[in-house]
């Protein structure tokens, strides 16, 4: 009885952890549109093992801001990188076709400059996504994507497991958008 009891706690645990979940449903007070935000899940990531930490990483939420999703980035890379206002993001899909993604924003970051661009290992940005790219990204799983920054690039292989999270993010924002907020 304990090791059944122990095993459907794990399966929920490991259920739980690897769900997406809406850490936001409200309306803007100020233009009356609905906002509905996913939590950030783990796209790519490359460890440094000597250190134990990140040395390139990229973590993505959704947000659907009325009829429009925003794609918000959390990137990571083991270089102080010039990330500035038009640099970019590619997703290599399923299908062999990319999309490229022009950033809109940049903030957040170890050092404390917001604005028009970031020298820095860490910081976040967003990315909007058009009708024609959503489509896309809901009907196809991300394999690679590439961080288009001002003196270059680094590219990640997204694993199988990660590759449909977009996907999923998308799902659980439709379905969300179908209730009525409580």
């Amino acid at each position: 009885m304990k090791k059944i009891t122990l095993l459907l706690v794990l399966i929920i645990s490991v259920t739980f952890v690897y769900s997406q979940r809406i850490t936001k449903d409200e309306f803007d007070k100020f233009n009356k549109v609905r906002v509905i935000e996913t939590s950030f899940e783990t796209m790519y990531k490359k460890m440094n093992l000597v250190s134990l930490n990140t040395k390139n990483g990229i973590n993505f939420a959704l947000r659907k801001y009325g009829e429009e999703f925003i794609l918000l980035a959390d990137i990571k890379n083991e270089k102080n990188i010039a990330f500035v206002e038009g640099n970019g993001m590619t997703l290599l899909l399923d299908n062999d076709s990319t999309i490229w993604l022009k950033n809109n924003y940049i903030g957040v970051s170890e050092k404390p400059s917001i604005g028009e661009g970031v020298y820095a290992r860490y910081f976040m940005t967003t990315f909007d996504i058009d009708d024609k790219y959503a489509e896309l990204l809901k009907e196809h799983k991300i394999k690679a994507v590439r961080i288009e920054y001002s003196a270059g690039s680094f590219d990640g292989d997204i694993r199988n497991e990660n590759q449909s999270n977009l996907q999923k993010m998308f799902q659980v924002i439709e379905k969300r958008s179908l209730k009525p907020i409580n």
